[in-house]
């Protein structure tokens, strides 16, 4: 066995889907596929009010135990929901987190999954349609929606190697879905989170590290700080 920690660092907004700001909450899930599936409690944030720049997210599953053999599947929404209560934004994104970890372990271990289910990578548009039910109650107003949505698998053997050297460190862009005339400009947000063995250890998160780019071919180069990407 061996202990690891997840992270969901930050985020980088390019493009507001709001006119001028957006309010943001996230939420990052992780479960353990032993089998049987063994998910925990989602971890939620209310960011605020945020425009374009740099914003610190935080969100950590810490000293999580992995055995040879299991699967680690990791889901984190970012959503903006300005006109619903705190608590029933958080109450949905919880619901919501816990059924794209179970979506996750689903696939990972192999089971048949309906349509629509997002499985790997930058999930925006998967996840309007198939977290309808758990999120159309907070999407209240027509700017309302969600910017970055993400799924990733592990095996305990990738997980060793990832972080043999040091954290595992990944950044995801997540072009957005389309916004109601009257809103702003499609989001473009670029996520930053990162994986470390053991115990959390801090991540300057414009430092570089893998670059996921909409789903796209993964580099080695560091974000473009500031600039748009397409």
């Amino acid at each position: 066995m061996a202990l690891f920690s997840f992270t969901l660092d930050s985020f980088t907004i390019f493009e507001t889907r709001s006119v001028h700001e957006d309010t943001d909450f996230a939420t990052l899930s992780l479960g353990v596929n032993t089998p049987p599936p063994s998910a925990s409690p989602a971890v939620k944030k209310s960011i605020g009010n945020v425009n374009n720049g740099l914003h610190e997210v935080g969100l950590v599953f810490a000293n999580v135990t992995v055995n040879p053999g299991d699967l680690v599947y990791m889901g984190y929404l970012i959503v903006n929901a300005g006109h619903s209560p705190p608590d029933a934004i958080e109450s949905a994104l919880e619901s919501a987190g816990g059924k794209l970890a179970t979506a996750a372990g689903a696939a990972a271990a192999g089971a048949v999954v309906g349509s629509g289910v997002p499985v790997i990578g930058t999930v925006v548009g998967a996840v309007a349609g198939f977290l309808a039910s758990e999120l159309e109650s907070i999407f209240t107003a027509d700017c309302d929606g969600t910017v970055a949505a993400e799924v990733q698998i592990f095996t305990f053997d990738q997980l060793v190697s990832n972080t043999s050297i040091g954290p595992f460190l990944w950044t995801t862009q997540h072009p957005g879905t389309n916004s109601p005339v009257g809103c702003g400009l499609n989001s473009n947000y670029l996520t930053a989170w990162h994986i470390d063995a053991g115990p959390p250890k801090p991540w300057d998160s414009q430092g570089g590290g893998h670059i996921n780019t909409g789903g796209g071919p993964i580099t080695q180069n560091p974000p473009r700080g500031g600039q748009h990407q397409n």
